[in-house]
């Protein structure tokens, strides 16, 4: 402020009288704007210079794409607390890091443990496998790009629908768009893998018990067709049939022949070639007879006996061995068949009790970048590179208006001096 010094002062003082005016100081925001005002075109060289490097910063940056897929949560249209049972089965990786960090093993909410799946390792290391990502990642090791996934994953339930959103962060909009689908197909890969339902372990035990049944049909099968093709042995009633006929034919023709000798006998000597003519066909005709019906004893003989076609009294024993093995092979059959009819049931059952995942909306290419907001970068950028000019050029002013004795201003010039100094020197 002004002030005036009055005479009787400057006469105590023993001066003469003499009026004098001091200075009037301006306020330090006048001189601040003062000093912004005439360095003006340095502030705009700064602006300037900040909005190209921010630009350039901005559009070096890559940009990242986003894509979301809505999950139903599991059994939403069913209170059966046991569709939730495959997913608390499988053992959990991992958990810390990025969006997958919290709330991922609520127990209480149904999406709690397809959130634990989302976060485990067996899912990440599929993914990773499926899409190459340690390339794409360019990471070192499995784990660096297990980190960069779980990173780029977010992962979360609206609590009060219990729908799970998957956000998948790319720089390539169509990878973020596969990767999010690819949760999908992994999250229903891995519950049918864990499903530890009722109907599964039955559907299971039928399966393995169908491939042993099968197995012991091709096997029977088998041995009943070389046993059959070995003792030229069928189904025993035809074949006994069959046999009795052949036998009846063979004994009326040999009673006919018989009848025939013993008429030519009466009529010609024993020489005779009509006699000797129907002697040899007696005893063809006996000899034949003998076979059909078999030597006696011969109903002890092995049932896998030479005898290129059994005989009468062999037919019983190698018909009870076909018998036992045509009918182990029915029974095989038989069970296989019902085993076939349970197992598709099973698997239907199996089919309607596992939680699978409803996509209520399915992810889409992004059309608009999410990362980074380049126009707010550049603004920002420019706007902190005019501060940094305003603090130079006061901070300049300020220096310069320190008094050339000051002992920090005579220590900061020697300093400055000497480094000038030295670098010269190098």
């Amino acid at each position: 402020m002004s002030v005036f010094a009055t005479e009787r002062n400057l006469k105590e003082a023993g001066e003469s009288i003499v009026p004098v005016r001091l200075a009037v100081a301006d306020p330090p925001a006048l001189v601040v704007i003062k000093v912004l005002w005439r360095q003006r075109r340095t502030l705009l060289w700064f602006f300037a210079g900040g909005l190209v490097i921010s630009a350039a910063i901005a559009f070096l940056i890559p940009s990242e794409y986003k894509s979301t897929v809505q999950l139903m949560p599991p059994g939403w249209q069913s209170t059966n607390s046991s569709l939730t049972a495959p997913f608390a089965a499988l053992a959990l990786g991992p958990t810390g890091g990025g969006g997958l960090a919290s709330g991922l093993l609520n127990s209480r909410s149904p999406s709690g443990p397809l959130l634990g799946i989302i976060a485990s390792r067996t899912m990440q290391d599929d993914l990773i496998n499926r899409f190459n990502l340690e390339h794409v990642y360019r990471a070192r090791y499995l784990a660096d790009a297990r980190r960069i996934l779980i990173r780029r994953t977010d992962a979360s339930e609206d609590k009060p629908t219990g729908i799970v959103s998957i956000t998948v962060t790319d720089h390539d909009p169509v990878r973020a768009r596969d990767l999010a689908a690819a949760y999908v197909d992994e999250l229903n890969t891995l519950v049918v893998t864990m499903d530890t339902s009722a109907a599964h372990r039955e559907r299971q035990f039928l399966d393995q018990r169908l491939k042993d049944i099968q197995s012991d049909l091709e096997s029977s099968e088998q041995q009943l067709g070389q046993f059959s093709s070995r003792t030229e042995t069928m189904d025993q009633t035809a074949q006994s049939k069959a046999m009795l006929d052949a036998i009846a034919t063979v004994q009326g023709q040999l009673i006919g022949a018989q009848s025939e000798l013993h008429g030519l006998e009466a009529a010609y000597t024993g020489e005779s070639v009509a006699v000797r003519q129907a002697k040899a066909r007696v005893a063809t005709l006996s000899a034949q007879l003998e076979k059909l019906e078999g030597p006696s004893g011969d109903n002890t003989a092995p049932v896998d006996s030479s005898d290129s076609y059994p005989s009468l009294r062999q037919l019983p024993l190698r018909g009870a061995t076909y018998a036992d093995l045509y009918r182990h092979t029915k029974t095989l059959e038989v069970a296989y068949e019902l085993l076939s009819r349970e197992l598709e049931a099973a698997k239907i059952q199996e089919a309607e009790e596992i939680p699978s995942v409803k996509v209520l909306d399915p992810p889409v290419i992004a059309q608009k970048k999410s990362f980074p907001p380049r126009m707010l970068l550049i603004a920002l950028g420019a706007f902190l590179a005019l501060l940094l000019g305003g603090a130079w050029v006061v901070g300049l002013e300020v220096w310069r208006r320190i008094d050339e004795t000051d002992p920090m201003k005579v220590f900061v010039n020697q300093a400055a001096a000497s480094l000038r100094r030295a670098e010269w020197k190098a």
